[in-house]
């Protein structure tokens, strides 16, 4: 449980927890791992329980963990799995054997989940992530819970990004989820929501299928790493191609001995509501302003600060882009990126 949440309970009746905690064998606890039953997206973290094991051999149990009336472990797995080890340590193994636990009964499982997020935001457990509060929206969506929206239908109608986004942040602002974490949220709960037409990407997801799959014997592991010549740097909103990429790679080839290739490998990061024509838009977009920064009257003729663009694949449906292949941006006779030869109708 939460640890003001004790505190406002024991404020209210200092007999709070002796009337409704209970000491209890942790051998006789279940812990409830059923698919669904958690709203952590990556379940134990052994990490996380070795902190807590020397947390609590330390100060003491400073919270109870929850149990429903069958024993189920509703909140507190990872305390649990610390007072197992403690109890296998062989120092005072015994004080280990029970541990503090609050009984309480729950309507369904909507309010399980709900109380699992609400006590989840404090030490010593584990505060839910990003991924942790998708798991309960994208179920919640896949239940019915949000009106006029479904699983099925999610992509069918654009405002519903939106409409989530809002319906996301005023259920969980409560335990300080503001507008634009509320937005990360819903990205992550709706990914793989049917009938998308547009990929999206992280930036790490950009990186990685890149170094696995280029032509130029790049193997860098981040944005800015140099190999076999070349620097690749990923853009994914025209707000960053100023003075995120231009300068990058100004310092780059300024702070270089060597010469260095500057690769620019771009997608649209905000492809909730867009059509393939919107990603066509946007590409031609930033080829227009990464040309016009190639041609500042601050450069040497014949420098560019971008050498290189690549396109990421997007497109789903209606002109299929090949889901591993980044599509080089074909240059003229002077060098400038050619917004003319820009697919639009997917590539092999």
């Amino acid at each position: 449980m939460k640890i003001e949440l004790l505190t406002a309970k024991l404020r209210q009746d200092p007999q709070w927890e002796s009337k409704h905690v209970v000491s209890i064998l942790v051998e006789d606890l279940i812990n409830d791992d059923k698919e669904g039953s958690q709203v952590r997206a990556g379940d134990i973290i052994p990490s996380h329980v070795s902190d807590l094991a020397d947390d609590i051999a330390e100060r003491g149990l400073m919270v109870p963990i929850t149990i429903d009336q069958d024993n189920n472990v509703v909140e507190g797995n990872h305390r649990v799995q610390a007072y197992r080890e403690l109890g296998q340590s062989g120092i005072d193994g015994s004080c280990y054997e029970t541990i503090k636990a609050y009984r309480r009964t729950f309507a369904d499982d909507q309010e399980k989940k709900a109380y699992q997020l609400k006590c989840n935001s404090h030490l010593p457990a584990k505060s839910s992530t990003n991924a942790d509060y998708a798991l309960v929206v994208s179920d919640e969506l896949k239940n019915g819970c949000y009106p006029g929206m479904t699983w099925e239908n999610f992509n069918d109608k654009s405002s519903n990004f939106n409409d989530l986004i809002d319906l996301a942040h005023q259920k969980y602002k409560r335990l300080g989820i503001g507008k634009n974490r509320a937005k990360a949220i819903v990205k992550i709960a709706i990914g793989d929501a049917p009938n998308s037409k547009l990929q999206n990407y992280t930036k790490a997801q950009v990186i990685q299928d890149f170094s696995d799959n280029n032509s130029i014997g790049w193997s860098g592991k981040k944005a800015g790493d140099e190999s076999n010549g070349n620097v690749v740097y990923t853009l994914a909103n025209m707000s960053h191609i100023f003075p995120n990429l231009t300068g990058n790679s100004f310092n780059k080839k300024t702070s270089t001995k060597n010469s260095v290739t500057t690769v620019a490998v771009i997608w649209n990061s905000n492809t909730f509501g867009k059509t393939g024509a919107d990603i066509d838009e946007f590409r031609k977009n930033v080829v227009n302003k990464v040309n016009f920064a190639n041609n500042s009257l601050m450069l040497k003729t014949g420098v560019r600060l971008v050498d290189e663009i690549y396109l990421v694949p997007q497109k789903l449906r209606g002109g299929k882009e090949a889901s591993k292949t980044f599509k080089r941006v074909q240059k003229d006779s002077r060098g400038n990126f050619m917004t003319s030869k820009l697919p639009t109708s997917g590539w092999r």
